[in-house]
C-alpha cells in the first residue's frame, strides 16, 4: 500500500527482551491458574519474519495483548496478523477489538 504508515509499535516484537512483555504493548491474563504466563520468545522458526514471537504459556485461558492507536473517523485502516499453531489438537484464534 503506497504511502501507508505503520501505526502499531513493535508489531513483530523485535527488539524486545526474550521472556518479557514486548515494549509498546500491555499484557493481561486475568484467569490464568497455572504458573505459565505469556512472553516474548526468540524463535525464528515460529515467527512470521524476524526472530521474535509471542508465546502463550497459560493453556487454560487466553492472553490479552493491547495497544492503543489514534485513528481518524472516516479513514480506512488495514490490520493484519500472523498466528503459528504448534499444537494441532488445540485451535488458535485471535480477536481484534476496535473501540
Amino acid at each position: 500500500m503506497s504511502g501507508s504508515t505503520q501505526m502499531i509499535v513493535n508489531g513483530g516484537f523485535e527488539g524486545s527482551t526474550s521472556g518479557s512483555v514486548p515494549f509498546g504493548w500491555t499484557y493481561t491474563n486475568p484467569g490464568c491458574t497455572n504458573s505459565g504466563v505469556g512472553k516474548v520468545k526468540n524463535d525464528n522458526s515460529k515467527s512470521h519474519s524476524g526472530c521474535c514471537c509471542w508465546q502463550d504459556d497459560c493453556q487454560s485461558v487466553r492472553d490479552f495483548l493491547r495497544q492503543t492507536i489514534v485513528t481518524v473517523p472516516g479513514q480506512v485502516y488495514i490490520i493484519s496478523y500472523y498466528i503459528y499453531n504448534d499444537d494441532n489438537s488445540v485451535p488458535n484464534s485471535a480477536t481484534i477489538t476496535i473501540t
